[in-house]
């Protein structure tokens, strides 16, 4: 799954490794260049039109133009000086249900600047049965310690993205993609890990 898909590039490189992918992305151009590249690569991918969150029904979405990679959800008091538009929203277990997705879920990529919380809230069923790698963007905006918290309830441990699993510190340099494993996957590595709930 690739939430926040934009014109679909992470899925396209990761294409000769995955065979199905969904990929989520709310602003209707990128959706449509999305779906105009995977045809042009022949690729049994699907473009989902919506946003991802921890609610299902709309959301309010800035709208830089064109297919700008920063456009950010508005909740809660957020100012934007960019012009915004409602878009529908689901959560991924919604989803899941909804569609039925009998097959594994491997590898979600989350990147919805600063809302990935929220897209985390939304997929713990997803996080418990499956069990997927999951990669998110950690923006100096994000409250890691909600992310820590989300990740923990479901037995997960957020490492950074280096050659071997390195277990993130207490604090981590933010404007940097981090990993979370499900502990089953990692505990074989040789990689000290903390206790559950520590």
């Amino acid at each position: 799954m690739d939430i926040g898909a934009n014109v679909g590039l992470f899925s396209l490189l990761l294409a000769h490794k995955v065979e199905e992918a969904i990929l989520f992305e709310p602003n209707p151009l990128a959706a449509e260049r999305a779906n105009k590249n995977i045809a042009l690569n022949h690729l049994r991918f699907q473009v989902v039109v919506q946003a991802v969150s921890d609610q299902v029904g709309q959301v309010v979405l800035e709208d830089r133009g064109g297919t700008d990679t920063r456009n950010r959800t508005i909740v809660g008091n957020m100012k934007t000086s960019f012009q915004t538009r409602i878009v529908p929203s689901t959560t991924i277990d919604h989803f899941s249900n909804n569609e039925k997705i009998d097959k594994p879920i491997s590898l979600v990529k989350v990147d919805v600047e600063g809302h990935e919380n929220a897209v985390l809230r939304g997929m713990q069923n997803c996080l418990t049965s499956h069990r997927p790698m999951v990669i998110f963007e950690y923006l100096m905006r994000t409250r890691l310690e909600e992310t820590r918290d989300i990740f923990s309830r479901v037995d997960y441990v957020i490492c950074e993205l280096k050659p071997n699993p390195v277990v993130i510190a207490e604090t981590v340099r933010p404007l940097q993609n981090l990993m979370a494993f499900p502990r089953e996957h990692v505990e074989h590595c040789g990689v000290e890990l903390p206790q559950p709930g520590k």
